[in-house]
């Protein structure tokens, strides 16, 4: 769309119309005025984007729709006069609206905002500006990537919020949470599938820990009370204060904790002492989370509700075969075995099915208040909470070892696009690379970064295609979460 030239003589015999027309006009987007929305959102749209000046120009037929709102009434009229229409085109010139969609300089800071959080540095923000002029908007995400901020702040709270039941972004930093930093960060290398079932953890670099500014990761043996956070809470403290500085003394490590420069990829198997290994979902922080007390089924849980986006209540089917619920499940809870059947048995049968995965797995509570504890693996027995409760139902499941099967690739479940293989095995590592091969798993990671980047799930029909083109390119390639913000970022950044 061609801009407007600025005509002030004309404009200044308009001015007092123009007035007038400033608080009657209502558009929904960029490139259309409303169409039968309410009064309020009328009004709440003046305020965001008739307060502004800089507004976007409205080419002449879109613009069909008149709102006088007087006392008398809200009216409507099917056609402008061209009068009115000219004035208004004029009144966005005088916003200093120059085309349809926002200039460089405020697409950039939009991206940086949105993928670093606050405002650039002006040497961030013209370099930023010039990638967008030369029609190169992934360069210019990319550079926003690149700050340190991306990974302390923005990654930081939003990966915390999958480590816990609640979803607290500002839980302490934690293996969990380091790992899928590392996953993004190493995107091109790693894929962030790898959090699913990979042997890998994510800790600080070894020098930090030999000059002391960090305390280690401790194996689960060897230490009275082995605490795996210790490292992180250090990190997570230096990281406070940009002040702090790695090592003063060291020209190599003279620079403030970055999560981007500091973190490095280890084997989990080795540094964490597991026989069964897959990525986030034994990291410390998840058993702290979803192997304490309980029964292991909130692993299974949050492991659909993090990565695939459906939560257990979203999964429930009453028609599965219940031939795996546990002996802890009552089959008439209430008296009323109908409870049992109507409700219970459509989350029971397809959890219980999968949480054998876990069933070398418990939690060890920490000994002291501040200590963090740590999950413990025995390849030798099923935990004992797998067992309790067995005179609930004595012809209940019992578990006797770590298998898993998956009910759900039949039903209303069948959606989530399992892969032909894998859908059955043995241990977490291959309950977490079942999850990965499933289509549900790019999909739900789109929506994710979608939702972080924009600020709303995708809605639209336009939103819901760049979505599933978004899910498409984080398959080819091979599960590049950057590529994920890249996109995202580029679709949002003329909102």
């Amino acid at each position: 769309m061609k801009s407007i030239n600025s005509k002030p003589k004309l404009a200044s015999v308009l001015s007092s119309s123009l007035n007038d027309l400033k608080n009657k006009i209502c558009f929904v987007n960029k490139q259309n005025v409303f169409n039968d929305v309410s009064e309020e959102t009328c009004v709440q749209t003046e305020s965001k984007l008739l307060g502004k000046s800089n507004l976007y120009t409205i080419p002449l037929n879109y613009l069909i729709k008149f709102v006088d709102n007087r006392s008398t009434g809200r009216v409507i009229m099917t056609q402008l006069q061209f009068f009115v229409r000219v004035a208004f085109m004029l009144f966005l010139v005088l916003s200093n609206s120059t085309t349809c969609f926002a200039d460089a300089k405020s697409q950039a800071i939009r991206i940086y905002g949105r993928i670093a959080g606050g405002y650039p540095s002006n040497a961030v923000l013209q370099s930023m500006i010039t990638q967008l002029n030369a029609s190169n908007p992934q360069a210019a995400v990319a550079i926003a990537m690149s700050q340190d901020s991306f990974y302390n702040v923005n990654l930081k709270n939003w990966f915390t919020t999958w480590t816990n039941t609640y979803g607290d972004p500002t839980a302490d930093l934690n293996d969990f949470t380091a790992t899928a930093i590392g996953l993004v960060r190493d995107g091109s290398i790693t894929g962030f599938d790898q959090a699913l079932y990979g042997d890998i953890i994510y800790v600080a670099d070894p020098k930090l820990v030999t000059a002391g500014i960090v305390r280690p990761y401790l194996p689960a043996t060897g230490s009275a009370n082995p605490d795996f956070n210790e490292m992180y809470v250090d990190l997570q403290t230096k990281l406070v204060n940009p002040a702090n500085i790695i090592d003063q003394s060291n020209a190599a490590l003279n620079k403030p904790i970055s999560l981007r420069q500091v973190l490095v990829q280890a084997q989990q198997s080795v540094t964490a002492g597991h026989a069964d290994n897959a990525g986030v979902l034994t990291s410390n922080a998840a058993g702290a989370a979803f192997f304490s007390a309980g029964t292991n089924r909130r692993a299974v849980r949050f492991a659909f509700k993090n990565f695939l986006c459906k939560d257990i209540g979203q999964l429930s089917d009453t028609t599965r075969s219940d031939y795996h619920v546990r002996q802890d499940v009552s089959r008439s809870p209430g008296g009323d075995s109908k409870t049992y059947i109507n409700t219970c048995k459509g989350c029971h049968a397809g959890m219980d099915a999968l949480a054998g995965a876990f069933a070398h797995y418990d939690y060890v509570a920490p000994s002291t208040a501040t200590a963090v504890g740590n999950i413990t693996y025995n390849a030798g027995a099923i935990d004992k909470k797998y067992t309790q409760n067995s005179t609930v139902y004595p012809s209940g499941y019992v578990t006797t070892d770590d298998s898993f099967i998956n009910i759900w690739t039949a039903g209303p479940n069948a959606s989530l696009g399992w892969a032909a293989a894998g859908t059955s095995g043995n241990g977490v590592m291959a309950f977490g690379r079942m999850l990965s091969q499933s289509q549900a798993f790019p999909q739900c990671m789109a929506t994710r970064v979608f939702n972080r980047v924009c600020l709303h799930d995708p809605s639209s029909t336009a939103e819901l295609a760049a979505a599933a083109q978004m899910a498409t390119d984080f398959v080819s390639s091979k599960f590049n979460m950057q590529v994920l913000f890249s996109e995202a970022a580029v679709q949002c950044m003329g909102e």
